[in-house]
């Protein structure tokens, strides 16, 4: 099968949006964490719901509008998303791993919502410490 060139533009988008959820549980805080993951996987299974409401709904519909009212359903949401994610900060792991220290202690004071310089420098050489033995490992295997 070959690939389209839409195809090869799209597909890195999709899969950024589908690593959403797990970059956000990476960014905040052990005690938010729990509530905010659990919160992905409920609405998870409240978006099902709605997506089989909306298809029963539609099945009684006559001509196109029984493929075309569940599918015009699905459009805002992503928009919305792409939207938004433009105001999500990013990653401190990142950003270290580029070299952006200063960037990096900057977005972990604001995703902990502290200005202790003692908790942030134990942040950051935590971050450090892993990066470094990731690559280290990348490098011996």
């Amino acid at each position: 099968m070959m690939f389209q060139r839409s195809q090869t533009v799209v597909a890195p988008i999709v899969t950024r949006y589908i690593q959403l959820g797990q970059d956000f549980s990476q960014r905040i805080g052990a005690v938010c964490r729990r509530i905010l993951v659990s919160l992905q996987g409920l609405m998870t299974a409240v978006g099902f719901c709605i997506a089989n409401l909306a298809r029963y709904g539609s099945a009684f519909s006559v001509g196109d509008a029984q493929w075309r009212i569940p599918l015009a359903m699905q459009i805002p949401v992503p928009f919305i998303l792409m939207f938004a994610v433009l105001f999500v900060p990013f990653s401190p792991r990142w950003l270290v791993r580029k070299g952006r220290h200063e960037e990096a202690r900057r977005v972990l004071s604001l995703l902990h919502d502290t200005e202790s310089e003692i908790f942030i420098e134990q942040e950051l050489l935590q971050i450090q410490q892993q990066i470094e033995l990731e690559v280290s490992a990348e490098t011996s295997s």
